[in-house]
């Protein structure tokens, strides 16, 4: 058995179905039989056409595996007429449903269609078996068997000619008598048609005419309905008016009535605004007063204090005088009774001139006295009224070199002390000068912190009415007054700024809260900024 089984099949077959075909032949070799497939026998670098030819004449076994695709092959119907001239044993595989060749038909085959593939292998291997254990027939009685098995091949296959010839004749009649029935089904069909297509003119027709008539219907409608459609349009069109009219006017009312509340709104601002000037102006006005009130109650207490000390110093010149008296009035020697009359004449001329310098001196004291109350009276005056003509308040001591003052009406003398210590003051002079800068902002104060007026340009006037340091207060052509720095006008050669009123600290406007940084003086390079604190080179 062990020889018989070394006999080699060949296996042919389409590559479409290698897969397949490798399965096959390992599944086969697993089972001890000698198969030659190209995939697995062909050596690499060996030429495919040798090596098949080599492999067809020296198998004893040609199994060739049916599919459709190996039936059209045209390698696969050569591989297949060499083996059947050759007398090669012939097995058949059957793998898809496929015509078999006509020389194939009388060899027994296994048929994969109908089994899976574990039983299609089995009926394999038994029908392989089974080759291999027939007789080899000798290479001189090929010819004679084939052309036994030919005439025999002939034979059959005339008879299943034959056969296919009577199936082809009852098939033809069965076409004719299936014709016949469609002839008469399609002539049934074409008056069924030719039926239902007059039956559809008819409705056609019929539909043509109700479409003619509802058009109709619809004119007449639309006829009818074309007056009572203006009509409707009008009284639309109407309303609409009206409408608009109504949204117009309703627009225009409450246009108006927003108006109205602007206007009040604008005037309650207004009326506010003018409350809150004239409280700032009454506030700027009490500040102002308040300011002069101090600078002129400051200016009373230096006076008053520069005449109680010219009163010291003319009590201790009296005093020292009086000193200076005694100590001349020496005890005088024991002399006749013509010269004591004459020394007691002497003395009381001497004591009448004593008596005379106390009497000078209580006078000055009264007047000390008359000046303070004087000084008192002249501050209440002051703080309640204006002096009508300063020029003529005081009267001037006469006779200033003993800076002995001369005793003046009652009248008079509170007039009289105050007006030793008063200076006289010149007119201030207003020059006009103009901006010099691109653009100047005229300041409520003399700072850059103070809040900005108004701005003006170069060549702009301004009236200078004061100075505080660095800066002018100074009138707009406008009637604006404000504050402006000295740098940023032209002030005129001629013009010697002295001349110019000098403001009192008390009269300036409270100066806005300030850093550690604003009152920093600037360093060497640094650029300088006036403020109320630094004023700059």
């Amino acid at each position: 058995m062990a020889n018989i089984k070394q006999r080699r099949t060949f296996i042919s077959y389409s590559r479409t179905n290698k897969d397949f075909a490798l399965k096959l032949s390992k599944e086969l070799r697993t089972s001890g039989f000698n198969i030659w497939l190209d995939l697995l026998d062909i050596p690499t670098g060996s030429r495919w056409d040798d090596e098949v030819e080599k492999a067809l004449e020296s198998c004893e076994i040609f199994m060739v595996i049916l599919t459709p695709a190996s039936s059209a092959s045209d390698n696969v119907k050569d591989e297949i007429g060499y083996a059947i001239d050759t007398g090669k044993h012939i097995l058949p595989v059957l793998l898809e449903n496929a015509k078999v060749p006509l020389r194939l038909r009388r060899f027994q085959y296994v048929d994969f269609t109908l089994k899976n593939f574990e039983e299609g292998v089995e009926s394999a291997k038994q029908l392989l078996t089974d080759l291999i254990n027939e007789t080899t027939i000798p290479r001189e009685e090929i010819s004679a068997v084939a052309i036994d098995r030919d005439v025999k091949v002939n034979a059959e296959a005339d008879r299943k000619a034959k056969e296919e010839a009577e199936q082809a004749a009852k098939q033809k009649a069965e076409d004719e008598r299936l014709a016949k029935a469609k002839a008469e089904t399609e002539r049934k069909a074409r008056q069924e048609a030719d039926r239902l297509t007059m039956q559809k003119a008819e409705a056609d027709r019929k539909a043509k005419e109700e479409i003619k008539r509802v058009a109709k219907q619809k004119a007449e409608d639309e006829r009818l309905a074309k007056p009572k459609a203006e009509t409707e349009l009008k009284a639309k069109l109407e309303a609409d008016r009206l409408a608009a009219q109504k949204a117009e006017a309703e627009r225009v009312a409450k246009q108006k009535a927003e108006a109205e509340r602007l206007a009040k709104a604008k005037a309650e601002t207004e009326r506010k605004a003018r409350l809150e000037a004239d409280r700032l102006a009454a506030q700027k006005a009490e500040a102002e007063r308040v300011a002069k009130q101090k600078a002129e109650d400051e200016r009373l207490a230096k006076a008053k204090a520069e005449t109680e000390r010219k009163a010291k110093l003319e009590a201790d010149r009296l005093a020292a005088q009086q000193a200076e008296e005694k100590a001349k009035a020496k005890p005088a020697p024991v002399m006749p009774a013509e010269m004591k009359a004459e020394t007691v004449s002497a003395t009381t001329t001497q004591k009448r001139s004593i008596s005379r310098g106390l009497v000078i001196g209580v006078v000055a004291i009264v007047v000390l006295a008359i000046a303070g109350i004087a000084f008192g009276a002249l501050s209440k005056n002051r703080s309640s009224t204006a002096v009508a003509n300063p020029a003529t308040e005081a009267r001037v001591i006469e006779n200033p070199a003993t800076e002995v003052p001369v005793v003046a009406s009652p009248a008079t003398e509170a007039t009289t002390v105050s007006s030793l210590f008063i200076p006289e003051t010149s007119a201030c002079e207003t020059p006009t000068v103009s901006v010099k800068a691109k653009n100047v902002y005229l300041r409520d104060g003399p700072d850059i912190r103070f809040v900005a007026l108004a701005q003006y340009k170069n060549g702009d006037q301004f009236t200078l009415l004061g100075r505080y340091r660095d800066w002018f207060q100074a009138e707009a052509a406008d009637g604006k007054k404000g504050w402006v720095y000295k740098d940023w006008v032209t002030i005129p050669s001629t013009l010697d700024t002295s001349t110019i009123c000098s403001i009192p600290v008390e009269e300036l406007p409270p100066t806005p809260k300030t850093s550690q940084n604003d009152q920093k003086t600037p360093q060497s390079g640094e650029e300088c900024v006036p403020t109320y604190y630094v004023s700059c080179p």
